[in-house]
């Protein structure tokens, strides 16, 4: 009597911890002489990205090319080429497209056939990411948007070349991903310690060891009396925390003999006194206290 297994989920970019590892019992060693029994085909449209397979679903990102978008013969050429954006969800079975979401999406960068992200599904959410930075969250039964952002547009992200390529990584209730440039970075710093709902914005400035450089004001974090002055803000609703900046290529020269060399390596740094942090996030009045030593006044940061 011939046994059926099931296989083991495939449910994001390289597989369940994203190591490329099958770990499930009965894997073909060799394919036959004939090659592999075709269950199913269903046509999509273009793209670079492989499909994620859970619970009985088959996710995947295409594009469908606009009438008048004709693609340069020089595949570096970036030129605006309109288009249509597209979340499949097909079923494990048979390939019949179960639902799918789509967007208009002009592209603009080198290499522009189609999305190049795995999608990422995680429980009943799908997340998605297509190459100009639109970023959704989808409900894995129905496709309906449950939230969605834009790496350029909310977080200021530099779009690459060959536009975004990852697969966004869930972990808990966080999805990380890389939006590019130094807001997103700063950002993600400024709502990690003072609260998700935090703000940032940049004011160029001058330090010595990065160019350009700005000063990072975060939005202010303390709540608000009416007829009072916010000790911390003055009432302005920022607050300076830190200078960032890239780091000037004379930098690296001084160290170019450890292989940091100027004309191949860049780097982006900021920094803050982490003593003015703790101030701010837990209303230390006085620096000094933060040096005495007295574990009274410690012992309420344990």
């Amino acid at each position: 009597a011939a046994s059926i297994g099931r296989a083991d989920d495939w449910p994001q970019w390289l597989g369940p911890k994203r190591d490329g590892i099958w770990r499930e019992e009965g894997l073909l060693r060799t394919f036959p002489e004939e090659g592999l029994k075709v269950r199913w085909r269903a046509p999509v449209a273009a793209g670079y990205a492989g499909p994620a397979v859970a619970g009985g679903r088959v996710y995947l990102m295409d594009r469908v090319p606009g009438p008048d978008a004709n693609r340069p013969a020089d595949p570096f050429q970036r030129v605006t080429l309109p288009g249509v954006e597209r979340v499949l969800c097909l079923d494990e079975r048979d390939g019949t497209v179960l639902w799918k979401h789509e967007y208009d999406c002009d592209y603009g960068i080198s290499y522009a056939a189609g999305p190049r992200a795995t999608p990422t599904v995680d429980g009943d959410r799908v997340y998605a990411l297509g190459r100009e930075g639109e970023l959704v969250c989808l409900n894995a039964a129905d496709g309906k948007v449950v939230w969605s952002k834009h790496l350029q547009k909310d977080f200021e992200g530099t779009l690459p070349g060959w536009g975004y390529s990852e697969a966004v990584l869930v972990d808990g209730d966080k999805v990380i991903c890389t939006p590019g440039g130094g807001k997103g970075t700063l950002l993600a710093f400024a709502r990690a310690i003072f609260g998700p709902d935090r703000e940032v914005r940049l004011r160029p400035h001058f330090f010595p060891f990065t160019e350009p450089s700005v000063e990072v004001d975060v939005s202010c974090f303390m709540e608000h009396t009416p007829g009072t002055r916010c000790r911390v803000c003055k009432d302005t609703g920022w607050v300076e925390i830190l200078g960032s900046g890239m780091v000037d290529p004379n930098v690296f020269g001084y160290v170019a003999e450890y292989g940091y060399d100027p004309d191949r390596v860049q780097g982006f740094a900021f920094g803050m006194g982490i003593e003015r942090i703790a101030m701010l996030k837990h209303g230390v009045p006085d620096l000094r206290l933060l040096y005495d030593n007295d574990v009274r006044f410690l012992e309420q940061f344990g």
